[in-house]
């Protein structure tokens, strides 16, 4: 396990930090995946796979939820959905079953998804808190 769920990583959305303790279990497994005695780069991948489809989804989430409160961010929160959505889509399409690549993978999505949180994800929370 790379990181545990605790209130630190709650941004004060219910929907949101929901969504966000699944991303953390989904990457969670595929760390945990990658850091396998045995590890088997297909599972891997697979572990990839379900993180980046769940984050896609979780993105829609958000800018459904930002597009129904009239959130004034939503054009710049939204570009930077895409841009990380495209860069965690680059390293997926480029993984193969290349586990030395995979661990960079990891540290990339761990990188982003942190960084993201803690800034625009936080920003969202207040104003749907303040409404």
């Amino acid at each position: 396990m790379l990181m545990e769920w605790n209130g630190s990583l709650e941004v004060g959305c219910k929907q949101i930090d929901d969504e966000h303790k699944h991303l953390l279990i989904l990457a969670n497994t595929l760390y945990d995946a990658i850091m396998a005695r045995k590890r088997d780069p297909r599972a891997v991948l697979a572990h990839l796979r379900a993180f980046t489809g769940y984050l896609h989804l979780h993105f829609a989430h958000e800018e459904q939820l930002m597009r129904e409160t009239g959130y004034p961010g939503l054009e710049a929160h939204t570009a930077e959905h895409a841009a990380f959505a495209r860069e965690v889509d680059t390293l997926v399409a480029g993984s193969g079953v290349r586990t030395d690549y995979l661990d960079t993978v990891v540290s990339v999505v761990f990188r982003l998804m942190a960084g993201h949180r803690d800034s625009a994800d936080a920003e969202l929370a207040l104003f749907l808190t303040r409404r």
